[in-house]
This record gives C-alpha cells, sequence and structure tokens, in this order.
C-alpha cells in the first residue's frame, strides 16, 4: 500500500505520533498517514516541546519493518531525513536553484544553515510480534516568524518568500521515503543511500 494510505488529517491534535500510536494499537495498516494543520503538544526529541503553529507542516507516519532486525531500525531515521532532504532538493530545484540542504544527526534538518525541522521516530511494541515506528516529522514551511529563543530557526517561506502548498512537501515526501524505505527492507542501509 502506498505511503500516505490511509491519510487521516486533523485541524489540531495533540502530537501527530501520539495520535498515531493510539490508531496503531487498533491495527491500521502500515503507511497510514496522520497530518495535523497545529499540535498543541508537540515534541521533539527528549521530549522537548516543538513549536508548532499552523502554516507548518506536523505529519507522522505509521511503519512495520517486520524484514529488518531491531539493530537496523535506528536506520529509520536517517531514511526518512535522506527523504525529505531530496523533497526540498526537488521543490527548490525547480524554484530557487542552489539551497544549502542539511541533516544533522539524528533528527535536525537544515536550510541555509538554519534549522527549518526536525524528525522523531519512536519504536513501539504494539504487539509481540509486530513492532511499529512512528516516524513522525515536524517542518517549518509557511510561517516567517519564530519566538525569540528560535532564533536559529527558519523556513522555506523565510528563506524563498514564497508560500509553498503542504499537501505536496508531504504527498513527495511519502514517495520518496517509501522507495528508499523498500530498498532498505530488502538490501540494508548502504544500498537504499542514493
Amino acid at each position: 500500500m502506498p505511503f500516505g494510505q490511509p491519510l487521516i488529517h486533523k485541524v489540531t491534535l495533540n502530537s501527530t505520533n501520539t495520535f498515531l500510536k493510539h490508531l496503531a494499537g487498533k491495527g491500521v495498516p502500515e503507511g497510514t498517514l496522520v497530518w495535523a494543520d497545529s499540535q498543541t503538544g508537540g515534541r521533539g526529541r527528549y521530549g522537548r516541546e516543538w513549536h508548532s503553529p499552523k502554516g507548518n507542516l506536523y505529519a507522522s507516519l505509521l511503519l512495520k519493518p517486520l524484514k529488518r532486525s531491531d539493530e537496523s531500525i535506528p536506520q529509520i531515521s536517517l531514511l526518512a531525513g535522506i527523504a525529505m532532504a531530496e523533497t526540498l532538493e526537488k521543490v527548490f530545484h525547480r524554484n530557487f536553484p542552489h539551497p544549502q540542504i542539511g541533516l544533522k544527526w539524528p533528527n535536525d534538518i537544515y536550510l541555509n544553515r538554519k534549522k527549518c525541522g526536525g524528525l522523531l521516530c519512536e519504536i513501539e511494541p504494539i504487539h509481540r510480534d509486530e513492532p511499529c515506528v512512528i516516524a513522525g516529522l515536524g517542518l517549518n514551511v509557511n510561517c516567517r516568524t519564530f519566538p525569540p529563543a528560535l532564533s536559529h530557526a527558519t523556513s522555506l517561506s523565510a528563506e524563498t518568500g514564497k508560500k509553498f502548498d503542504l499537501s505536496h512537501l508531504l504527498l513527495e515526501w511519502c514517495s520518496i521515503f517509501q522507495e528508499l524505505y523498500e530498498i532498505w527492507q530488502r538490501e540494508g542501509f548502504a544500498s537504499s543511500q542514493k
């Protein structure tokens, strides 16, 4: 089934990761995507608050990597990051040449040397024989102002002066992520790097 199907879109959630964990416990299929316009309790690594106003992208994708060992599961975070870097390269290549897109292990996404997003991958032992991974994404897209504590942050719109289609970005990320994920499932991490 394609990543992003089913797609569950909500106006506001506490956290897309938390909501998807609840759905995973009810047996929704791999590829289920939860997308919220805003989050009231968005979080990053170590439970840090993730500023989540409307206009940015907040989503979580359910994965069930049955064909890989437990030791390789953390590689999913890298796959998700590579998929987002490739998504941004595609979007910017069409409109704005030569962006500086970078990833900082384990979960930060950078644009022109400023943080524009993050990933939060969480392993959920929903069923003993079916471990699940929730791959959460927060990307600053159309907001151009940030709280003083986030002076190091940026967004796609702040860097370009343009507004971006959130659904297009999200579906592009899902498509690229699925391609990398399927290669990883078959052949491992080294083969999934293009």
